[in-house]
């Protein structure tokens, strides 16, 4: 491993590579058979360069989870750390093949020196070919991304001054003590729980940031310049993916620009949460839609651990749907909701309802005050309470339009049942039980 003035940083990667926690593992498939990989790279501080052997093919259709517009076949797939890619395997013939990382010095341009944070050259797996051909194919078309990516036109959109950032992944070397610092524009992040954020966004509206990363200081860069690049830095976001519209392509050595192998690393109008970064400024597009703080950093983790990590502050919340189909989903939950809480309301009634007539029909003779009127005693039995029998003085009050109530000599007077009376007794309406 390369050492010194140059490169301090010697490379966190180890001789080989296991998957799924083996060493070397082997995959059988039919000729002409598509098998789908989905690949994370676990490698807490390296990036990983993929190619299969001659006769076989990689087709990528997703990256960080969302799916490309278009299936795209590579020579080279390169993951970040905590990067991710859905990949279609193919072998035309039978026979054995490999699945390998090839470290090549063609990328040197665009991911840094082969010792600085890259996997070395090996195979990682083993490709049997074996059986009858299935002869499969692709999908001519692949799933559609979310609604809320797919809103509005981001790329497009006019994004003012004030939301405009430019993000650098730094490293500084102080001359006269050869400490070296890590950080965000310069700010270390300490990660002791008093960090506060550096930047602040409003929640719901398009941010335009500008990522690059530099190095700072005669004992990183050489006696030719104080700035440079000289390591890779793979940058990543949490809480939401972002749109790349925007790349400026640089010989990190040089400082002319290039273009062999940066279409392998990113590419205008992808959508992705973490990208390798180098020699590049990458400008990105995204809405932020929770207030509250996001997390971006180097994802090498040895330098994120030392403070390449930034806190950015989300403002301005609620969050308000943006698109027609969230809209809905919003107003068919509040419909419901009110249909639930008008349910729950009409059981209460029901059963409020039975209870106060249950209520009635258990009161017994010793508990009921029956009001005499002047004229009758209008005492029903429960039977005859059907038959809403009225007496002819109470008909004749009524034709007569007399209030019983208005005439003090007509008013009613309390009575007391006894408790011993043999009969179950029933007011009409006309008679007040109290």
């Amino acid at each position: 491993l390369l050492t010194g003035a140059h490169f301090p940083l010697h490379s966190p990667s180890l001789l080989h590579v296991l998957v799924n926690g083996q060493y070397n593992p082997i995959i059988s498939i039919h000729p002409e058979e598509y098998k789908r990989l989905r690949l994370i790279n676990a490698i807490a501080n390296s990036i990983i360069e993929l190619e299969v052997s001659a006769g076989c093919s990689l087709t990528l259709m997703a990256r960080d989870g969302l799916y490309r517009e278009t299936l795209r076949n590579l020579p080279i797939l390169v993951i970040p750390p905590g990067g991710r890619a859905d990949v279609a395997l193919q072998c035309l013939h039978r026979g054995t093949f490999a699945l390998s990382v090839n470290r090549d010095a063609s990328m040197d341009a665009v991911l840094g020196p082969q010792n600085q944070h890259r996997v070395p050259s090996q195979r990682l797996v083993a490709i049997q070919v074996m059986g009858s051909d299935l002869h499969m194919i692709l999908p001519s078309r692949l799933p559609s991304l979310p609604d809320y990516y797919t809103a509005s036109d981001i790329a497009a959109e006019h994004v003012p001054l004030e939301r405009q950032y430019n993000y650098e992944m730094t490293i500084h070397q102080n001359v006269q003590t050869k400490v070296i610092s890590y950080g965000i524009n310069h700010q270390q992040f300490l990660g002791n729980g008093q960090d506060v954020s550096n930047h602040t966004m409003e929640i719901d509206r398009v941010q335009e940031w500008t990522i690059s990363a530099h190095s700072y200081g005669l004992l990183l860069c050489g006696p030719d310049t104080t700035q440079c690049h000289n390591m890779n830095h793979p940058f990543h976001m949490h809480s939401t993916h972002f749109q790349i519209v925007k790349i400026t392509n640089h010989d990190a050595h040089s400082g002319g620009v290039v273009d062999t192998g940066h279409d392998l690393m990113y590419e205008i109008g992808e959508w992705r949460d973490s990208i390798p970064l180098f020699g590049d400024e990458v400008t990105i597009r995204f809405v932020p839609r929770f207030d509250g703080d996001i997390m971006s950093q180097c994802h090498a983790a040895g330098m994120s651990d030392m403070g390449m990590a930034q806190l950015s502050d989300v403002v301005g919340g609620p969050h308000v749907p943006n698109s027609t189909n969230e809209a809905k989903s919003y107003i068919f939950g509040y419909i419901f909701l009110l249909s639930m809480v008008g349910t729950f309301a009409l059981v209460l009634y029901t059963v409020a309802t039975n209870a106060t007539k249950n209520a009635k029909r258990s009161i017994g003779p010793e508990m009921m005050k029956v009001m005499k009127t002047e004229n009758n005693d209008l005492l029903l039995t429960e039977d005859e309470e059907e038959e809403r029998w009225v007496g002819a003085s109470s008909n004749e009050d009524m034709n007569n339009g007399s209030d019983l109530t208005s005439n003090p000599a007509a008013a009613p007077q309390e009575i007391q049942v006894e408790p011993s009376s043999p009969r179950r007794l029933t007011a009409l309406p006309s008679i007040e039980i109290v």
